[in-house]
């Protein structure tokens, strides 16, 4: 990947990271063992604005908008243009590595979702 994100270095976007969190779109996608991408922008006025009637257009920050539209667009083109994809698919024991190492099991457990991954119920079957 950090070769993959070279283009992104004019445009600060270069720090990976192996987060992992419930609360986000690729959730179940982690789960299934499908690598996946995430954004770590600074959250700005987002949480306080998320789901909420005060979330309206006046709201966006035009210029984060385009920055982030920018690296969106560099990484598409760079991982359609690159040899690799992110990488393979990962095996429930790989999965369930990332859980523990992130915390995210934690997360699970206290949410109430880690019985549904325990009995295959929510991702990928061993």
């Amino acid at each position: 990947m950090r070769r993959t994100l070279e283009p992104l270095k004019p445009l600060d976007a270069t720090e990976l990271t192996l987060d992992a969190g419930m609360d986000t779109d690729n959730f179940d996608f982690i789960l299934e063992g499908v690598p996946t991408l995430e954004a770590n922008q600074e959250p700005a006025n987002y949480m306080l604005n998320y789901h909420a009637a005060s979330d309206t257009f006046d709201k966006v920050d035009f210029k984060e908008l385009k920055h982030n539209a920018a690296i969106a667009a560099v990484t598409t083109f760079a991982l359609a243009d690159g040899e690799q994809g992110i990488g393979p698919r990962q095996s429930r024991a790989q999965i369930e590595e990332l859980l523990n190492r992130t915390g995210l099991d934690k997360e699970m457990k206290d949410a109430g979702f880690w019985p549904l991954w325990e009995k295959s119920e929510r991702g990928r079957e061993p």
